[in-house]
C-alpha cells in the first residue's frame, strides 16, 4: 500500500500549484487586478509575442545580460589576477571586498542609482558588480515590460513578463551550468 502513496512533488506539485492559482482566479478570492489566473497570464504571453512586443523586450533583455556578463567575466579575470599575483594588493582590497561580498544586490543598486542615476552606465555597473543579470526597469527589455503593466495594472501582462523573467533566468543558469561542466570537465578527471 505504501508504494501507492507517493508524496506530490516535482511535476506533480507544479500542476497542483497552478490549478490552485486558476481556482483562487476563478473564485476572484483576490481581485482580478491583482491576480490573473494562469491562463489569462498565458494569453498574455501569447498576445504579447504575437505582436512583436514581448520578443523585441526579451531580446533587449538577452543583450543586457549578454554585455554585463562578459563585462563582469573580464572585470573578475583582471582583478582576480592583479589581486592574485600582488600581496600589496590584496592587503588593500581584500578587506573592501569581504565588506561587499555579502551586501544583496537589492542594497547596492540603491546607492548606484543615486551615484550615476538611472543610466545605462549605472545599469552595468549594477549588473558587473553583482555577477548576475537583474532586470531593471528603466532599461528598454523585460523589466520596463513588468514595471509599465504594473503601472497600468495589467496584471496578466504582468505575470506575463515575471513567467518570462524566470524562465529566461531558470534557462540561462542550465546553459551556464553545461557550459561549465564542458570547460571544466578537467578539474573532475584531475580529482
Amino acid at each position: 500500500m505504501s508504494r501507492h502513496l507517493k508524496p506530490v512533488g516535482g511535476r506533480d506539485s507544479r500542476l497542483c500549484s497552478f490549478w490552485r492559482w486558476q481556482l483562487i482566479a476563478d473564485l476572484k478570492l483576490v481581485s482580478p487586478v491583482f491576480l490573473p489566473g494562469p491562463d489569462r497570464a498565458w494569453a498574455a504571453l501569447a498576445r504579447g509575442f504575437s505582436s512583436g512586443d514581448l520578443a523585441s523586450k526579451l531580446i533587449g533583455t538577452l543583450e543586457h545580460m549578454a554585455y554585463s556578463w562578459l563585462a563582469a567575466s573580464i572585470a573578475g579575470i583582471a582583478l582576480g589576477a592583479l589581486i592574485g599575483s600582488s600581496r600589496t594588493m590584496r592587503a588593500y582590497v581584500a578587506p573592501s571586498l569581504e565588506f561587499l561580498r555579502p551586501l544583496p544586490v537589492s542594497a547596492i543598486i540603491p546607492v548606484a542609482t543615486a551615484m550615476l542615476g538611472l543610466t545605462q552606465g549605472m545599469a552595468l555597473f549594477a549588473l558587473i558588480l553583482s555577477g548576475v543579470c537583474e532586470i531593471l526597469a528603466g532599461l528598454e527589455g523585460l523589466g520596463q515590460w513588468v514595471l509599465l503593466s504594473a503601472r497600468a495594472f495589467r496584471s496578466a501582462d504582468l505575470f506575463a513578463g515575471v513567467i518570462l523573467l524566470g524562465a529566461t533566468g531558470y534557462l540561462t543558469s542550465i546553459a551556464m551550468s553545461l557550459v561549465e561542466q564542458r570547460l571544466l570537465a578537467w578539474q573532475s578527471a584531475a580529482r
